[in-house]
């Protein structure tokens, strides 16, 4: 049995953050004694703060967010819920650096990632998520970290050099690979977490909302307004008759269709496995369409390569008409052994990681 440790966003009031930290858990913990490591540096904990004065904001955005606090608490609550349920997060939050270098040197392995733990607009100017804390006599590696775009910052570039602390490094996007080898680290391309679990261990986690039984739906989930994608929602909602529902993880409010409030990461997977489309900019929720082998119509966020564009060339899926005349993805027609190929590649590289532990 070894002791390990995963370093990533399990705390963040995101869909996508809990549920790819629930998947690595699952995934990795046949056998194993597991925990998240609770560090939270303080720019991507204030990101999700329900505090409405933490951030020193105009006025009028303090009393727009004291009046929006009863929903955006709500919200929180349900992130809070799973978390604690799922993820089994026992110790309490911690926030330095030197905590942090302690909380590594506790475990035999160390996982860093998923998701962009090398985005710097996420989690600040400093370079632990880079490796920089890894005690050379432990074993640490990545699990499908991610920069969140192809154009890195200058400061991105420079803590590159880090990188070579850990002892392996396998990365989510495919430009990721690129950019780590013109830099002469070695990567290996792997899938999110949420692919190591199949659509039935997803599905049996889903828990159906209030409101939307015997509704046939578009699911419409952005996380930055998108005017094009709100457009094309509402044009697809209206030709079918169908109702259009909205989401925010933060409870920000979307003024589009019907906005749903209280919903958690199990509501999240169940208004994905029903939606007839998915309208979203959002990685996650691409990747569980893929899951569910849904019709997507995404809008990309990034500029350049985006990381959805990196995860549907990965399974050879394009944009196309679909048998209603509405130009999406039909990921139900997509080639599923390359998916299977994907994800085995996937689960070859954790088995190899225990192989090299237990060689050292």
């Amino acid at each position: 049995m070894k002791k390990i440790g995963i370093l990533t966003f399990h705390f963040a009031y995101n869909y996508g953050a809990m549920l790819q930290a629930y998947a690595l858990k699952e995934y990795l913990s046949d056998g194993n004694e597991l925990e998240f490591i609770n560090y939270q540096p303080e720019r991507t904990r204030n990101i999700y703060t329900t505090n409405p004065f933490i951030f020193g904001m105009h006025p009028k955005l303090v009393l727009q967010r004291t009046l929006d606090f009863p929903k955006k608490n709500k919200q929180a609550k349900v992130f809070e819920d799973f978390k604690n349920k799922y993820l089994e997060v026992n110790d309490k939050p911690f926030f330095s650096l030197e905590e942090l270098r302690t909380a590594l040197n506790q475990h035999d392995l160390n996982v860093f990632g998923s998701d962009q733990i090398w985005n710097l607009d996420i989690t600040g100017d400093t370079p632990e998520y880079y490796g920089e804390l890894c005690n050379s006599e432990k074993c640490n590696i990545v699990y499908a970290g991610s920069f969140g775009h192809d154009k890195l910052t200058e400061k991105e570039n420079d803590y590159i050099s880090i990188m070579s602390n850990f002892d392996k490094i396998s990365v989510r996007e495919s430009y990721a690979k690129d950019i780590l080898e013109e830099k002469g680290i070695n990567s290996v391309h792997v899938c999110d977490p949420v692919f190591l679990l199949d659509s039935t261990s997803w599905e049996a986690l889903t828990r159906e909302p209030a409101g939307i039984k015997g509704n046939r739906f578009i699911l419409y989930y952005t996380l930055k307004n998108d005017k094009e994608l709100t457009e094309r929602a509402n044009d697809i909602a209206e030709k079918f008759g169908c109702k259009l529902i909205s989401i925010h993880p933060n409870a920000n409010k979307i003024l589009v269709g019907k906005q749903l409030y209280g919903i958690g990461p199990q509501e999240f997977l169940w208004l994905i496995k029903n939606a007839e489309y998915i309208c979203t900019n959002s990685f996650h929720a691409s990747a569980f369409s893929l899951i569910f082998r849904k019709k997507l119509v995404h809008s990309q966020l990034e500029k350049g390569k985006g990381r959805v564009q990196s995860l549907l060339e990965t399974v050879n899926s394009k944009k196309g008409m679909d048998s209603n005349g509405i130009e999406c993805m039909d990921l139900s027609k997509i080639d599923g052994t390359k998916l299977v190929e994907y994800v085995n590649k996937s689960k070859e590289y954790l088995a190899n990681i225990y192989e090299k532990e237990e060689n050292n």
